[in-house]
């Protein structure tokens, strides 16, 4: 009887948290805020939060065509961070653990790869001068917050990536085909690079990444796809990308399914044998205790998880009520982190709790009168 309480206890203040919480969000407003008005700024812009929560943005000013940076601590500081020559579009901006910013960007004079930080005073300096380099930059700090920078060779049409541990080091990542625009870097656990980027020749969204040797692939190749890329990496070091679907004017997802593996355990015994030969028995003395092998299956498919949820032992597989539930977990619970914590929490319960309804139609009804008194909250929720 406890457990079923629990069930129903968990079953409504889950909803009934998250309906009020939504309900509480959608009426807050945008707090939109003007950060530089001065001259004709704002284009290549890129953002970063500090540890008090504070924004912190690079960006193109198109009048003076310089690389510009804005930081607000409770009022809006706006500085030109390099005036020398023709610089600052296709910025990227990341803070390092002082909070300071580092900023990459393109110097459209020299055609060169441009690098910017701060320590207390900012320094410039060129990474990349060799051929067209420096469009399409994409920055990201490692753990000792050593700059990683991924950019576009226009000359060659190469993915390039740079990298800073003392002295700058610089590699061709890719040049088969017109490759490398559109570039976007995360460093995984271990401090390797993973880069998502465009494939122009066959207009395919190409990754790449590091593990001791470069590797690189075509992560999408149906229709033309593969511009405006942006790359994450989950806590398994699992690639995450949003692009651009030209064909379609979608924008389009991909994510590499984690690696699956499998053991096996056989047990294999081989008996003693036994002949006959002119009346004679012979017992052979080669027998063979159990052995066991262990066999290692690895396979980069999706596993798929069947479950049964309450939704459906309650109201049926395709019902509307069984959908609309569905649709809030999906466009509700998952949006926050404490959402996808209650579905985790409810997919490890499942099991328990769908043989305990399953088990007695009184508890299943009680159940159903429950959900039928939050349902239309939920409807309304959502219109």
């Amino acid at each position: 009887m406890n457990f079923r309480r629990c069930i129903k206890s968990f079953i409504f203040m889950t909803i009934s948290f998250f309906v009020f919480f939504n309900l509480c969000q959608a009426e807050a407003d945008w707090d939109i805020q003007t950060a530089d008005s001065v001259n004709w700024v704002g284009e290549y812009t890129s953002i970063a939060l500090d540890s008090d929560g504070n924004p912190h943005i690079s960006y193109y000013d198109a009048t003076n065509h310089d690389l510009r940076y804005a930081y607000y601590d409770g009022i809006w500081h706006g500085e030109t961070e390099d005036s020398a020559n023709w610089v600052g579009e296709y910025t990227s901006l990341a803070l390092d653990s002082d909070d300071n910013p580092h900023i990459s960007y393109y110097d459209a004079t020299n055609h060169d790869l441009r690098y910017a930080y701060y320590d207390g005073i900012w320094h410039i300096e060129t990474v990349d001068s060799v051929n067209l380099v420096g469009e399409y930059t994409s920055l990201a700090l490692d753990s000792s917050d050593n700059p990683h920078i991924s950019y576009y060779d226009a000359t060659n049409h190469d993915l390039k990536y740079a990298f800073h541990d003392g002295i700058w080091h610089i590699e061709t990542v890719d040049s088969v085909n017109l490759v490398g625009e559109y570039t976007s870097i995360a460093l995984d656990s271990s401090d390797n690079p993973h880069i998502s980027y465009y494939d122009a020749t066959n207009h395919d969204l190409r990754y790449a990444y590091y593990d001791g040797i470069w590797h690189r692939e075509t992560a999408d190749s149906v229709n033309w796809i593969g511009e405006y890329t942006s790359i994450a990496l989950d806590s398994s070091d699992n690639p995450h990308i949003s692009y651009y679907d030209a064909t379609n004017q979608d924008l389009k997802y991909a994510f590499r399914a984690p690696i699956t593996t499998t053991t096996t355990e056989l047990t294999t015994t081989t008996a003693a044998s036994t002949t006959s030969t002119a009346g004679t028995t012979t017992t052979a003395a080669t027998t063979t205790a159990d052995t066991t092998t262990t066999i290692v299956l690895t396979t980069s498919s999706t596993t798929t998880t069947i479950c049964i949820c309450l939704a459906e032992i309650i109201y049926g597989v395709y019902s509307e009520e069984t959908e609309l539930l569905r649709s809030f977990r999906d466009d509700t619970l998952k949006r926050t982190p404490e959402g996808r914590e209650i579905i985790r929490l409810y997919y490890e319960w499942s099991p328990a709790m769908v043989k305990a309804v399953g088990e007695d139609e009184g508890f299943k009804a009680e159940l159903k009168e429950m959900m039928d008194g939050i349902l239309p909250i939920i409807r309304e929720e959502g219109e």
